[in-house]
């Protein structure tokens, strides 16, 4: 998905966003960067959503399985992701060129518009689906090896991507990140398209992780050694940086097992329901992004709310650069949203080393790793307010603005100083 358009949706009123490939959202409370990021990532995920409604052909009625059959699931889908509270709206995903898909209320019903192309791709896909399972037995199940065999058989994705364009995996991280031990949460298996129906963004998060927690059951050299044997294009460097992150932001070393532990640096061993707030949010952080940076490298798109949750502000820094070091990975896309100016601070930082860099890079090589240079081309940053969203990059300054941040320590300060006032004309009297 290119670009997003949303009108009077939650408390979003008027939306016109060029999707870009690290993106930064600030604003306040419940002024829509949630709901922003939730239908970014529901536009994104849109085809493995389809792909999902031609899997469950064998749950669905004869009547169902048609281009208005699947408009129902998208716009159920879509509300099982983020519960819709006007009576008209308008939402516009906008793929490749005049691709698009558009929902809307004409506060009679809700509409779902597609571009005439797509419109004639899905129906054709309908039409091949339906064949497919009427050569099928009738106690033929479901299952992974019926799906390959439809999947090569009828180019299901090849169709969808002459829509969506090349696929990306799609993550939302959020924000309540705490989950202490997770152990009784089941692996994902099979491909990434096939989840449980309306599974929660929640769920999905901790089915991830679940997954990818296996690879630190010697902590992280036990990671390192599985990176050296499953990957070919490592590169020891962010290796390295990962390992020194890690240390700094938990204080310690992590250790999967039935439970998990934490070594901290005087090497006193801690089971993580036992551990800070800052480092049970963390520590999901931090493993998601060693598995997407080192084993699932390339064409991940990645929300993720708040990185900043109970972490001192160095650490806050830490984890920007770490976010950063995914950003610049082959094809990554991500969204973050914050309301921290600390991690608009590492950014600028890491914008500022790459424009510097690019007339004397060694010397800011010192300064900042290479690998977690970003290029402002590639960042956009906006302030949400009043339902519109504004671009607080400054193109002269060449960095993103925080003006907003520090008008709210000037009324802190104001507070402060009238009170000092007040303070000195009493021992005046």
């Amino acid at each position: 998905m290119q670009r997003i358009i949303v009108k009077n949706f939650g408390p979003l009123k008027d939306i016109d966003l060029e999707i870009k490939d690290y993106m930064v959202f600030l604003g306040p409370q419940a002024s829509g960067k949630s709901t922003l990021a939730k239908l970014i990532y529901f536009g994104k995920d849109l085809q493995s959503i389809i792909f999902r409604f031609f899997s469950y052909f064998e749950l669905q009625t004869e009547s169902e399985f048609n281009l208005d059959g699947l408009f129902n699931y998208i716009r159920r889908e879509l509300f099982s992701v983020i519960e819709k509270n006007n009576s008209h709206f308008e939402i516009e995903f906008y793929f490749e060129e005049k691709t698009y898909i558009k929902i809307f209320s004409n506060f009679e019903k809700e509409v779902t518009e597609i571009d005439n192309l797509s419109k004639k791709i899905l129906e054709k896909l309908i039409t091949d689906v339906k064949e497919f399972y009427s050569f099928s037995e009738p106690s033929d199940k479901v299952t992974f090896e019926i799906l390959h065999e439809k999947i090569n058989s009828k180019n299901i994705i090849k169709h969808l991507q002459l829509i969506f364009g090349d696929y990306k995996r799609v993550y939302f991280l959020p924000d309540n990140r705490s989950f202490y031990n997770i152990n009784s949460y089941i692996p994902v298996n099979g491909p990434i398209f096939f989840e449980d129906i309306n599974e929660s963004i929640d769920s999905k998060f901790k089915k991830e992780i679940t997954k990818n927690r296996k690879n630190f059951e010697k902590g992280f050299e036990g990671f390192e050694y599985i990176v050296k044997n499953r990957s070919n294009s490592f590169s020891k460097k962010e290796l390295e940086l990962c390992k020194y992150f890690e240390k700094k932001i938990l204080k310690g070393k992590y250790i999967s097992g039935q439970n998990d532990k934490i070594i901290l640096e005087n090497d006193i061993i801690i089971d993580l329901v036992s551990s800070s707030s800052g480092q049970k949010e963390s520590i999901w952080l931090l493993v998601f992004l060693y598995d997407k940076i080192f084993l699932n490298r390339k064409n991940n798109f990645v929300i993720i709310e708040e990185p900043e949750a109970h972490l001192f502000p160095e650490a806050q820094k830490d984890i920007t650069y770490l976010i950063s070091l995914l950003a610049n990975q082959e094809g990554n896309q991500v969204i973050i949203t914050t309301h921290s100016h600390y991690i608009l601070g590492a950014l600028n930082i890491l914008i500022n080393a790459y424009r510097i860099g690019q007339t004397n890079p060694e010397e800011v090589e010192k300064i900042v790793p290479r690998e977690l240079w970003v290029n402002k081309d590639r960042i956009f940053a906006g302030f949400l307010e009043n339902g519109i969203i504004k671009n607080i990059y400054d193109d002269e300054a060449e960095m993103i603005k925080i003006q907003q941040l520090n008008a709210v320590a000037g009324e802190i300060n104001k507070d402060f100083d009238r009170l000092l006032d007040l303070e000195f004309a009493n021992e005046n009297v």
